[in-house]
């Protein structure tokens, strides 16, 4: 079996809990991440972190932890309008 087959079994395997918090993480990690570059990115880059956080975002959703992400995106000062525009575009 290969090294990524091997990886990819054991990320199948982890934990609701382990699953929630490295979602969690994730999202947090793409907000500082825009919060810190956003003044040096070109606008792909804007996009790619944005779109990388709506991901993150639908992740935590989909986890049933919807609340926990929107205050992380909250005190981040990103707006939920915000979230909706992305949302529907995803979904068109």
């Amino acid at each position: 079996m290969s090294t990524s087959n091997a990886h990819r079994r054991r990320l199948t395997t982890l934990s609701q809990r382990v699953q929630t918090e490295l979602a969690l993480q994730r999202l947090g990690r793409f907000v500082a991440l825009e919060r810190e570059y956003a003044g040096q990115l070109n606008e792909a880059g804007v996009r790619l972190v944005r779109a990388s956080t709506f991901s993150a975002y639908c992740d935590c959703r989909d986890l049933g932890v919807g609340k926990r992400a929107d205050q992380i995106l909250s005190q981040a000062g990103v707006p939920s309008r915000a979230l909706e525009a992305l949302e529907a575009v995803a979904t068109h």
